[in-house]
């Protein structure tokens, strides 16, 4: 996408993912009253693959900064829409191939 926050700031994604993560808590992540999660709900992956999306182990710190600033997005969704009770967690999936950067050893 041509806004995605790799390519808009740097790989910072705090914008992006707590408009993202705030329209999914307002259109079903959130119990009828809008306060707690739904039941169903355990945990949510702030990002897929990030070793394959991100830049990589060749910029380490453009790639946790995406990480950290999605993380950081979501969190203040839930603050923003006042979340209380059980909290669900968050995770980030890595990829299971085999990178050349690390493959070369």
């Amino acid at each position: 996408s041509e806004t995605n926050c790799m390519t808009t700031s740097a790989f910072d994604c705090y914008a992006q993912i707590k408009e993202a993560y705030t329209l999914n808590l307002k259109n079903g992540f959130l119990q009828e009253d809008a306060s707690e999660y739904h039941p169903g709900l355990a945990q949510v992956i702030v990002i897929n693959e990030p070793d394959l999306k991100l830049p990589g182990i060749a910029e380490p710190r453009s790639w946790v900064k995406g990480i950290i600033s999605a993380v950081d997005g979501m969190l203040d969704a839930e603050k923003d829409m006042g979340v209380h009770g059980k909290l669900i967690n968050f995770t980030v999936t890595f990829s299971f191939g085999i990178r050349s950067v690390c493959a070369a050893g």
